[in-house]
């Protein structure tokens, strides 16, 4: 989590650029109807996270996998696990 959304998606698009050269992310993100993973990643603040992983749950995921990209920042870590136990 940020509160530098820009600067967060372009960390998300280094670290996850590699998932668009899978045929199977390459079918979700067509269906999503998103340019690529980074429009698909819950960045932001807290308050943002929380509300794009509701989006998600509310259009019928049942899974959701969250995992900070920067493991070396605690705050940001148990931020975000205190989001997810928030939903």
């Amino acid at each position: 989590m940020s509160g530098d959304a820009d600067t967060a998606q372009d960390f998300v698009a280094e670290k996850s650029s590699f998932f668009e050269a899978m045929p199977s992310y390459r079918r979700v993100i067509a269906r999503e109807g998103v340019a690529s993973t980074v429009d698909l990643a819950a960045v932001g603040s807290a308050q943002s996270v929380r509300r794009q992983i509701r989006r998600y749950l509310d259009a019928g995921a049942t899974d959701v996998v969250l995992s900070p990209l920067a493991w070396t920042d605690t705050a940001a870590s148990e931020e975000l696990w205190a989001v997810a136990a928030s939903i």
